[in-house]
């Protein structure tokens, strides 16, 4: 799911199969809005993640690019931005020399959680010739599987599903 805000105000809700709702300014929005508003609070919260998680990283950097959708047009977008760069600053500082990144800092490179990274750094919409990029991209095409799968190295989840779903 991901929300967006219209500027006359609306909600705009969407989903994975390319469905779209509006929800109309109600109390339905409002509940919604401060439910949005208390997680990008949270999420601005350097203390509400463990910073040698790199998928907590991850996902708290997926999570402020979409609030920063929710929020276009308004002074926080610039909030979002300088959070979401302090993040990604970090979690490129921690690329390994292969291309990768592994479950905690200091792990052996995981390719789902390099999948993650990549996704989470793509909110800051890296070129795609950026070294960075390119090594993870060369990383996770080493570390495919002779079937077309992935798997998670460092353990993080036993199926080859889930890697495979987030390369």
């Amino acid at each position: 799911w991901s929300l967006a805000r219209t500027p006359d105000g609306r909600v705009l809700v969407g989903n994975a199969s390319d469905t779209l709702y509006v929800l109309q300014q109600n109390t339905t929005q409002t509940r919604l809005d401060k439910t949005i508003i208390a997680a990008t609070n949270w999420l601005l919260v350097d203390s509400n993640t463990d910073t040698s998680n790199h998928i907590d990283l991850a996902m708290r950097l997926i999570g402020l690019g979409s609030a920063k959708k929710y929020y276009a047009d308004t002074a926080m977008v610039t909030t979002l931005q300088i959070k979401m760069e302090q993040i990604g600053t970090l979690l490129r500082s921690r690329q390994r020399s292969d291309g990768g990144w592994g479950w905690q800092n200091g792990n052996t490179s995981d390719s789902m959680v390099t999948a993650q990274v990549g996704v989470a750094l793509d909110y800051l919409n890296p070129s795609p010739n950026d070294p960075v990029v390119q090594n993870a991209i060369k990383l996770l095409l080493k570390r495919q599987l002779a079937d077309g799968s992935w798997i998670s190295e460092n353990g993080v989840l036993s199926t080859h599903l889930a890697a495979t779903t987030w390369v």
